[in-house]
């Protein structure tokens, strides 16, 4: 007669023995992650503090500031919300075109488009944003906000800065 749907087999046990295994790694790897993750508000509060006194580069929905020390644009919005989440553009157009990749060089700029949660925070109400830019020497910044996809997309904000 077959065995009930209860019943234990040997070939049962192991699966258990590996779900639970699996399940145990998994709760280590996210107490790993959290943990490096503890700081990161401090790192942001300490990346808006940096840029109080500074001026935009571009003011438009969020201010964006070039910090050349880092290599980075640093995008604000003090009193966010959920809103002011979506995706990001950001082309740069570069001093030498032999800079960007080979595939970038027929539209003359390098494409680093980015959504909110791959570089950015919001911490105490603000949105923060810190993208990495390339090292090259870069002419003009061209960044802003989008929805959707495709033949659906809505430009929120657009803004251009000639820096060369």
């Amino acid at each position: 007669m077959g065995r009930g749907l209860f019943e234990s087999t040997e070939h049962s046990k192991v699966h258990w023995r590996v779900v639970v295994g699996a399940l145990v790694l998994l709760l280590i790897v996210a107490f790993i992650w959290s943990r490096n993750r503890i700081d990161l508000p401090a790192e942001y509060r300490s990346l808006y503090a940096s840029i109080a006194e500074e001026t935009p580069l571009i003011s438009n929905v969020y201010d964006v500031y070039l910090d050349e020390d880092r290599n980075s644009l640093i995008y604000v919005k003090e009193g966010c919300s959920t809103n002011d989440l979506s995706e990001f553009f950001l082309h740069l157009t570069p001093a030498h075109q032999r800079d960007l990749p080979d595939h970038r060089r027929p539209s003359g700029f390098d494409n680093l488009d980015f959504g909110f949660y791959t570089y950015g925070l919001r911490v105490d109400g603000n949105c923060i944003i810190d993208r990495n830019i390339p090292e090259y020497d870069i002419i003009k910044i061209s960044t802003g906000q989008y929805r959707g996809t495709g033949d659906l997309i809505t430009n929120l904000w657009n803004e251009e800065a000639d820096i060369g």
